[in-house]
């Protein structure tokens, strides 16, 4: 789910041409079926299916957390793994899809801005009652010249660095201007054997230990 309302990627990141968006879900929530969640979700090549955010000229009316617990329960129904990209700030209706989050996993790149600001964020989680231990923390463009080190960043926040992903600027860029996922053109690359690791680990932790990630999915 793109649910970076504010300034979506999904569908640039994966050269999607979806007809349809979450808003189109609205008018029929709480009453959703199979058959109309899926007749809106946006397939990608690698067989992720994507539920894309309005575009940001569009006029559009955010869910309710009514809305989203009913979108989330017809997702889970039908997909093994449901996962949400969230933007800022982290307001009501971002609490509302983290509070049926099973893992909640905070992206941090080693600079001062935005340790500033991952601070801020498991400041207001821990007040909204969100245990630390559900809260991983991932370090992106990690470790990279002039960046802050792990052992620092986990001293300012108080929180485990629990993966790192390492620097690949030209990938990265390669990646999202073309909109192939780095794990599907460069499979072999630093970067994409670590978001694959990264994966594999996140597939463990939520007891699927017989579950395998594909060499070259996404």
């Amino acid at each position: 789910i793109d649910a970076d309302f504010g300034s979506p990627a999904v569908d640039v990141a994966l050269n999607l041409q979806g007809r349809y968006q979450i808003g189109d879900l609205l008018a029929h929530a709480p009453d959703l079926d199979h058959d109309l969640v899926n007749q809106v979700l946006a397939e990608h090549a690698s067989g992720v299916q994507a539920l894309l955010a309005p575009e940001p000229s569009e006029p559009f009316q955010p869910p309710s957390a009514d809305d989203v617990q009913a979108i989330i329960a017809q997702l889970k129904r039908d997909h093994a793994w449901v996962l949400v990209d969230l933007g800022l700030p982290l307001d009501d209706l971002a609490f509302s899809f983290l509070d049926l989050a099973d893992r909640i996993v905070l992206n941090v790149v080693p600079e001062l801005v935005a340790l500033r600001n991952a601070h801020s964020m498991l400041e207001s989680m821990e007040s909204r009652g969100y245990a630390r231990e559900r809260i991983w923390l991932v370090a992106s463009r990690s470790p990279a010249e002039g960046a802050i080190s792990k052992v620092d960043i986990e001293a300012r926040l108080h929180v485990p660095v629990v993966y790192q992903i390492p620097d690949d600027g030209p990938l990265v860029m390669y990646s999202l201007n073309r909109g192939v996922p780095a794990v599907m053109s460069h499979p072999r690359s630093a970067l994409a054997r670590a978001i694959r690791s990264f994966a594999q680990a996140l597939v463990v932790d939520a007891g699927r230990a017989d579950e395998s990630v594909p060499q070259g999915g996404a």
